[in-house]
């Protein structure tokens, strides 16, 4: 009795952490990762910050926001499959999520400074006569845990999405189960396409003509 109640814990996990982790990163990737100020020319020398510009995350990865949303959407999938087709959506989840978080760590370290220059004083970085100042906001940190969350998510649904009930069958074999009794159950009987008469009548007997 209690492998049924752990299975439905499991699937609460993993929609939280799907569905979680996909909103924060919609969340981060509108916020603002990077500001520069810069200067070019003669202010450059006293390095007056004449110039400024501002990336959200979303303009440094374009396809971070989409994979969110489908991170987020995915939790909904995870009620209409079962079997081996939520396993597989499990593991491409995995995939989709790590993937997407490896870029954002990737480019956090390794981005792209020249464009970020260039937006500011028209030039690439380190060009003669020009100085510009880099700051990066914790936001893409943010964006990176949430992947990293759905990514759990995912993994959970991957390994431990066999013990997890179904949910249309369950309620349709809880349905079977209760007997149609009284007005309201001769209805149920009758939408299930079932004769509800023969239980008025006495117990040992069957339903009429038998």
């Amino acid at each position: 009795m209690r492998q049924p109640a752990s299975g439905r814990r499991g699937f609460t996990v993993a929609l939280v952490l799907l569905a979680g982790g996909g909103l924060v990163t919609v969340v981060a990737a509108g916020q603002v990762w990077v500001e520069a100020r810069g200067a070019a020319g003669a202010q450059a020398a006293v390095l007056a910050p004449v110039l400024t510009g501002s990336w959200p995350g979303s303009a440094l990865h374009p396809w971070l926001a989409p994979v969110g949303w489908v991170l987020t959407a995915a939790a909904v999938g995870l009620v209409a499959v079962r079997g081996w087709p939520r396993r597989l959506l499990g593991l491409l989840l995995v995939l989709l999520a790590i993937a997407a978080a490896a870029a954002v760590l990737l480019g956090r370290y390794s981005g792209p400074d020249d464009e970020i220059c260039q937006g500011v004083t028209g030039q690439p970085c380190g060009t003669a006569g020009t100085a510009v100042s880099i700051t990066h906001s914790p936001w893409w940190a943010l964006a990176l845990t949430g992947l990293l969350l759905a990514a759990a998510g995912a993994v959970v649904t991957m390994l431990a999405s066999g013990r997890w009930p179904s949910m249309g069958t369950r309620y349709e074999r809880a349905a079977r189960s209760r007997p149609a009794t009284g007005a309201r159950g001769a209805w149920d009987a009758l939408d299930r396409g079932e004769d509800p008469t023969w239980q008025d009548d006495d117990p040992r007997s069957g339903p009429a003509g038998s």
